[in-house]
């Protein structure tokens, strides 16, 4: 959240969905993290590098590894 508000409070209107994909080790660490631009609407670089940083900060339980998609939908109010 803070990455989108950041951004907002230079650019006002901004506004719209950012997919990331990211990968899972066995352990659960985040291996790989980019943003899917075919289904994404923000398109708002200094956001989007925002978020990779952060999920890639993430760790999630030991389950064998996987791969997410996951949708941000980011709006005023």
């Amino acid at each position: 959240r803070s990455c989108y508000q950041r951004e907002l409070d230079k650019t006002k209107g901004l506004g719209g969905k950012l997919v990331v994909n990211f990968s899972l080790s066995p352990a659960g660490d985040v291996t790989r993290q980019k943003v899917d631009t075919g289904k994404s609407t923000l398109h708002q670089a200094a956001v989007e590098d925002c978020v990779l940083r952060q999920i890639a900060k993430l760790k999630f339980p030991a389950k064998g590894g996987g791969v997410v998609n996951y949708p941000f939908i980011f709006s005023q109010g």
